[in-house]
């Protein structure tokens, strides 16, 4: 078509005439004239055209989809906005517009009040309530994983007795659901996509010799919340105790054996999870928002921490070069810990008050409280 040819030859002009006659309602006495569903029913990929070839001509097409009234009531205008082609296609199935506009990755084009509308639709109507359901299972998941891990599953100090049966049943009934309901659930969505990734060459390679699908690495955190579940289970204190006295306990010689390791793993497990269910925020804006902020700033905290980890490390062997005979400075490990809880605020007051001994000392360690409190935590403080 004149359209197609126009932006294949780069004819950017011609191309953007051609849209905003075939997007200007026209009008006479039988019927109106709009060359919207003739558009898209002659190229139903020209926003993925446009996308790739004529990003500049986004702007044309979508302010053709939008109508606004002349007259003005109560300070607003009435539009519509025809957002029809953008959201579904010819045979029913759903369009692929918003996710070429997304891959952009332009601010000002998704603020656009078409893709905008078109955006809240599809999340008010369909994919809300579709990820609020997908996401029910995690919310469940996580309350499941704390109690039997962090809320039922306490120390027992007084002997076995001391452990309720209920509670002993309470914690095998939560840490079942997440076994065997949550993981096979959890990893069956990803199996099903590794392997279809896998036959159709989807893959990628790691160490120059490990191929991997390629959705691995988007989803790098639930795979390794499933390798720690495989691995709790195959030591939980619960199954070397089956058979032991009392029922279901957890506190025999095996269980206490593995009881060290099992506890890692369950810290870890409960760190991811609750990383994992940072997805939900998503349901809110502000939320969403303050959430991308945090991880945007993650660069400018790593580089704060490695400055600082090289302050103390510098600081700390000058102390321990000082050869002063105070508590905590004998060596540069214990050196670094005793600076380490300065410039925290939770240093004992013996401690500050043996530097005294040594005015070398006391340089060293205020140099290293003016560089890291005042100089490099105000520096992080203006990054952000």
């Amino acid at each position: 078509s004149p359209l197609m040819w126009a932006i294949g030859q780069g004819s950017l002009e011609a191309a953007d005439a051609i849209v905003s006659d075939l997007l200007t309602i026209r009008a006479d006495r039988d019927r109106y004239y709009y060359g919207v569903d003739p558009l898209f029913s002659r190229h139903p990929d020209i926003v993925q055209r446009l996308c790739a070839e004529a990003p500049m001509l986004l702007w044309t097409l979508l302010d053709g989809l939008v109508w606004r009234s002349r007259t003005v009531t109560g300070g607003k205008r009435r539009c519509a906005y025809f957002s029809k082609h953008l959201l579904v296609r010819e045979d029913g199935h759903y369009a692929p517009a918003i996710k070429n506009f997304c891959s952009r990755q332009d601010p000002k084009l998704v603020c656009h009040p078409v893709v905008a509308h078109s955006i809240d639709l599809v999340w008010a109507r369909v994919a809300s309530r579709t990820l609020f359901l997908r996401h029910a299972i995690w919310v469940v998941t996580l309350a499941l994983y704390t109690l039997s891990q962090a809320v039922f599953d306490t120390n027992i100090i007084d002997g076995l007795a001391s452990e309720p049966t209920s509670t002993r049943i309470a914690i095998v009934v939560c840490r079942c659901f997440v076994y065997l309901v949550f993981l096979p659930f959890h990893m069956s969505s990803h199996i099903t996509l590794g392997v279809h990734e896998m036959r159709m060459g989807l893959t990628k390679t790691y160490f120059r010799c490990i191929k991997v699908p390629a959705h691995v690495g988007k989803h790098a955190k639930c795979y390794l919340f499933a390798a720690i579940l495989c691995a709790m289970i195959a030591i939980d204190p619960v199954v070397h105790c089956l058979g032991r006295s009392p029922f279901l306990t957890q506190h025999c010689e095996a269980g206490e054996a593995v009881m060290s390791a099992y506890s890692t793993l369950s810290t870890l497990g409960v760190l991811n999870l609750y990383v994992l269910a940072a997805d939900l925020c998503v349901f809110s804006v502000h939320i969403a928002a303050f959430v991308l902020l945090l991880f945007r700033m993650v660069s400018d905290l790593m580089l704060f921490l490695f400055g600082f980890v090289i302050l103390l490390l510098a600081f700390a062997t000058a102390a321990a070069a000082t050869k002063a005979k105070v508590h905590g400075f004998e060596t540069i490990p214990a050196s670094a810990m005793t600076m380490l809880d300065i410039f925290m605020g939770t240093a004992h007051q013996e401690d500050v008050e043996a530097m005294d001994e040594s005015v070398m000392l006391q340089l060293v360690v205020i140099g290293f409280f003016i560089l890291s409190s005042v100089y490099l935590l105000n520096l992080l403080i203006a990054q952000l």
